[in-house]
């Protein structure tokens, strides 16, 4: 018999201040009966009552019922929450022991922090969310492969900020799924951002080293793209064909320069990049990369490889356009865009 109001295989009870559920588990019929009986038999004035006695005589027979049947019994409390943030081990081709959080998106350290100092502050931590926690978590769970040490540093007087092996750790907004490594090797904040190592257990072997290498990757619905080691694609402004810089201040917030640390003297190259490689300084300790003169910059509305969102976009003094990697001289690195609504693959070879 069924009680109204109370599904037979899925109920809640409270039993002695602490909620009880049971998944899948009928009430036991006599239970039920005495329970419906009671409550039929008490007065108006202390139907009440009688639920009460329900509550505490079916609901414990429902508890001891799902135990004996291998049921799951949970306890609600803060203390058997599984909101802890877990840290697990990836692999991103052609990379693999990546750090990552339970949702499998890449984590990041950025080197001038080693020493645990934060740098990324203000407007950094849009672009770069730390992994932060509440201030009562003592422990952060892992799989078996992060050998790491991990701790924390203060954030806010509510929050602090996970840490491992003395780096502070950060996701990047331009990871916008699961396993994507947009955010390697970006040179900014003081520092370079560098994905993180699981099985590291030192802080000198923490970052992994960024492949610094300009590659050709297909950015529908072109081919022949000038792109970086992980496929994000590389646009020039057709008003910095003569090297001087026009995308500065909040410009270089849409368009990231590719920077490399000034000491840096070349860039490895993947097949089909035939164009002439070279730099220009940005600060006193960066350099932007160029490409045929061209310097040559990311884009933030890309959300992952192969993107194309930022071709012919009129800003900035100019218009911004896909860089061709086999061009060889600069008027052919300019990749004209397709016609708005054309779905033809275009492969660029350079000239007009």
């Amino acid at each position: 018999m069924d009680l109204p109001g109370f599904p037979p295989f899925v109920l809640a009870f409270n039993l002695n201040d602490r909620l009880i559920r049971s998944a899948s588990v009928a009430p036991p019929k006599a239970a039920l009966e005495e329970a419906h009986m009671t409550s039929r038999s008490t007065p108006q004035q202390g139907r009440s009552k009688g639920r009460r006695r329900w509550h505490d005589r079916a609901g414990i027979g429902i508890a001891v019922v799902a135990l004996a049947a291998g049921g799951s019994i949970v306890a609600a409390s803060a203390s058997t929450s599984r909101s802890t943030p877990q840290l697990q081990s990836i692999a991103v081709s052609p990379y693999s022991g990546l750090l990552a959080n339970s949702k499998g998106f890449s984590l990041y350290v950025l080197s001038a922090e080693s020493a645990g100092k934060f740098h990324c502050t203000g407007g950094c931590l849009r672009i770069w969310p730390p992994f932060l926690v509440k201030t009562s978590v003592k422990t952060i769970t892992r799989s078996r492969s992060v050998i790491g040490s991990i701790g924390f540093d203060k954030r806010s007087s509510t929050t602090k900020q996970v840490t491992f092996n003395g780096f502070p750790v950060y996701k990047f907004t331009g990871d916008t799924s699961p396993r994507q490594v947009s955010g390697e090797g970006i040179v900014a904040d003081g520092g370079t951002w560098t994905l993180v190592s699981a099985g590291a257990k030192t802080n000198g072997t923490t970052p992994v080293k960024p492949r610094a290498s300009l590659i050709t990757t297909s950015a529908v619905p072109y081919k022949g793209v000038l792109a970086r080691g992980n496929g994000l694609s590389l646009y020039v402004l057709s008003a910095e064909s003569k090297g001087t810089l026009h995308c500065t201040g909040g410009c270089t917030s849409i368009w990231p320069p590719l920077l490399v640390p000034s000491s840096v003297t070349s860039i490895p190259v993947g097949a089909g990049v035939m164009g002439t490689i070279g730099f220009v300084a940005r600060s006193a300790t960066t350099q932007q990369v160029t490409f045929n003169g061209f310097p040559v910059y990311l884009y933030s509305g890309d959300s992952g490889s192969g993107g194309s969102s930022g071709e012919g976009i009129a800003a900035d003094g100019g218009t911004w356009y896909l860089a061709s990697a086999s061009a060889t001289t600069q008027g052919a690195t300019e990749i004209p865009p397709v016609p708005p609504g054309s779905t033809t693959t275009t492969t660029y070879r350079g000239g007009y």
